[in-house]
């Protein structure tokens, strides 16, 4: 399951995140926690995967970031 959820979260992550490029670093790291959020909510998940999972969000969410500051985007 921890397999699968991850999975789900980096699907998630990477299209809200895509979407919040638009807008300011913020707008990306909220949309990282939101889609984590949504996981978490839809499943059945220890204390341990949850945090785990916030960190993979905000790790994707960082490296979108990254990656916006290199083509230009602000």
């Amino acid at each position: 399951m921890a397999d699968e959820t991850a999975d789900e979260i980096r699907d998630l992550t990477t299209k809200m995140t895509a979407l919040a490029l638009a807008g300011d670093r913020a707008a990306s790291i909220g949309a990282a926690m939101t889609s984590a959020v949504l996981v978490c909510v839809c499943h059945d998940m220890t204390d341990e995967e949850i945090r785990d999972l916030f960190d993979l969000a905000l790790g994707e969410a960082r490296a979108a970031d990254i990656s916006a500051q290199k083509r230009g985007a602000h």
